[in-house]
């Protein structure tokens, strides 16, 4: 087995805190073939001080003009456009590589053939004191079947340990990015991979400390703004999941309570859009998911062709998705003084499939013209 390179990818805002731990934990790994980008997006404090006080040859520097936030997955993009590894280590610049992380990883990767790899993570405070909480022991078990992890994913659970991930670099470049999410960023990149039919190795021992303090955007003191953004990074998870995995085998593992999924025999490849889209619509466990989910299905109901095809093959049609609409509603607020409360998100829904209704009656009555 060769030891292939692999590129650590570590963005940091006035991380001066942790910076260097974070840094240091990379430079005491026992597998030596790495490369460490760390990205500077603009900090105003001594990071940039401290990681340029490394003077590793295997270090590369990016600096961002400006601040981008917490668009945590357009920062690994800047880190994959010189990334030169087979692997990518996505690290935050407050967590902690133990000294054999990279080593077991990508082990297990390799031996196992697998596209992702996943070691146990260690909760620790600010300080690094150990808070008696695993991930694999307390959050998510691992070595389940890929198909679990993608049902746990449907009911919008975090189940890998960001810190603790290696990622095959083809499988990270092959996907549709979501730069905009933070909170649901990670599940982002590692749905599409599961849905290719990537598989998952893990390593059952504790290779990275997380630490939780008050200024990680994705942490308990953040919870006010995550819920307010709730909304729209649920829609995007649901964007992740389409237009759905390649196989009717592994759809039909996801959705084995889809009645629309078990008509499909393997060769029915070319309705795996439509059942994805129509699951989230009708059992999609949030609001968002559902609304997502209708979403998805009005250009599918606008083709005419994919129209009757779906039409024959599961006797469901637009009539079915007005009536979803009528007989359960969604709802949206803005809650700014002198804008509408409680407005019917399902009525706004509503008026605009109408209009597209509108529209596709008026090309066909056209086309039959000209006929």
């Amino acid at each position: 087995m060769t030891n292939d390179l692999i590129s650590v990818i570590t963005p940091y805002y006035n991380d001066q805190e942790f910076l260097y731990d974070s840094i240091e934990s990379v430079l005491s790994q026992t597998y030596q073939n790495w490369e460490l980008i760390l990205i500077n997006h603009a900090s105003s404090d001594q990071s940039r001080s401290i990681a340029h006080s490394f003077k590793d040859k295997r270090i590369i520097h990016r600096d961002l003009s400006i601040n981008t936030g917490a668009s945590g997955n357009m920062l690994v993009q800047e880190g994959l456009a010189v990334a030169r590894g087979k692997y990518i280590k996505l690290l935050s610049a407050d967590d902690i590589l133990l000294p054999t992380a990279l080593e077991q990883l990508f082990r297990a990767a390799e031996q196992q053939n697998a596209a992702l790899a996943f070691g146990d993570m260690s909760f620790v405070d600010a300080k690094k004191n150990p808070l008696g909480i695993t991930w694999f022991k307390d959050r998510e078990p691992a070595n389940q079947p890929e198909y679990v992890y993608l049902q746990r994913f449907l009911e919008g659970a975090s189940v890998f340990p960001f810190a603790g991930g290696l990622i095959q670099t083809d499988a990270l470049r092959r996907i549709r990015w979501d730069c905009v999410s933070v909170s649901v960023a990670d599940m982002s990149l590692w749905i599409p991979v599961l849905l290719n039919r990537g598989k998952v190795a893990f390593v059952n021992e504790v290779l990275a400390l997380y630490r939780t303090h008050q200024g990680q955007m994705s942490g308990v003191a953040q919870l006010a703004n995550i819920k307010k953004c709730a909304g729209l990074e649920d829609m995007q998870l649901v964007h992740s999941f389409l237009p759905g995995p390649r196989s009717v085998e592994l759809l039909q593992q996801m959705l084995p309570q889809s009645s629309f999924a078990g008509r499909l025999s393997m060769e029915d490849t070319e309705y795996i859009p439509f059942v994805m889209a129509h699951y989230f619509a009708t059992k999609g466990v949030r609001p968002s998911y559902r609304l997502a989910g209708r979403l998805a299905l009005v250009p599918l109901l606008s083709d005419p062709i994919q129209r009757d095809k779906i039409q024959q093959k599961f006797g469901w049609g637009l009539q079915n998705l007005r009536a979803d609409m009528l007989r359960e509603p969604l709802y949206i607020y803005n809650s700014e003084e002198g804008n509408a409360k409680n407005a019917s998100l399902g009525r706004l829904c509503y008026f605009v499939v109408r209009k597209l209704l509108w529209l596709i009656t008026l090309r066909e009555w056209r086309h039959r013209r000209q006929l």
